[in-house]
């Protein structure tokens, strides 16, 4: 059984993990109920910058749980090179949630665009759309703060009915494109065998 090379896609190496690991029964992203985001998540400083500039828009679809005052939304800056403009703030954290997150668990920045009639990602960080896909030194991966926890709907395991690359479709297309899509279809189609048959740890084409 012939072992994968290393795939790359669009400038990013695809963790094997989205190939080899899954979702089990009817589990995935679709079912989320935003408890992965209750301790806040990191954006780029340009993406917070455009937030603010739409925090009229946010504020008017926040319900009564929430903190409305956008001063209070975003923490110091840190330098993180995953990041396009080299720097990352994290989301504070109100209520035990991430401050954007509604009683519903949320996201009122997407609640608010689709509400709007806009992209329901218009105005949503690129690693937030991207969960449970992350990068990481160019890698497209697993979020390695998803690792050993409980949750069902963004958890992978290496026994699953449904692929993460297939589950993460929506998201993977925002990242890569349909057509950088399309090579992990296709790289997946030709490998499958091995992708069932072996688990192999994180990264190991890294």
């Amino acid at each position: 059984m012939q072992k994968p090379p290393v795939l790359t896609v669009k400038g990013y190496e695809v963790d094997p993990m989205l190939f080899s690991h899954g979702f089990p029964g009817a589990c995935g992203p679709f079912q989320c109920d935003g408890a992965c985001c209750c301790d806040g998540v990191w954006v780029d400083i340009k993406e917070r910058d455009r937030i603010l500039e739409e925090k009229d828009l946010i504020k008017k679809y926040m319900d009564e749980t929430q903190n409305k005052n956008h001063e209070e939304w975003f923490a110091e800056y840190w330098e993180d090179s995953d990041f396009p403009s080299g720097k990352a703030v994290g989301t504070t954290i109100h209520n035990n949630n991430c401050v954007f997150l509604n009683k519903e668990g949320r996201c009122i920045i997407q609640v608010a665009a689709s509400i709007e009639g806009r992209d329901r990602w218009d105005i949503k960080p690129f690693y937030c759309v991207l969960f449970p896909v992350s990068v990481a030194e160019k890698t497209l991966t697993f979020d390695e703060h998803m690792e050993d926890e409980d949750a069902s709907c963004c958890n992978v395991f290496p026994d699953f009915q449904t692929p993460m690359y297939e589950a993460c479709r929506d998201e993977l297309i925002y990242a890569i494109g349909y057509d950088g899509y399309q090579q992990m279809v296709d790289h997946y189609n030709q490998y499958k065998d091995y992708y069932q048959n072996n688990s192999p740890v994180k990264s190991y084409a890294v």
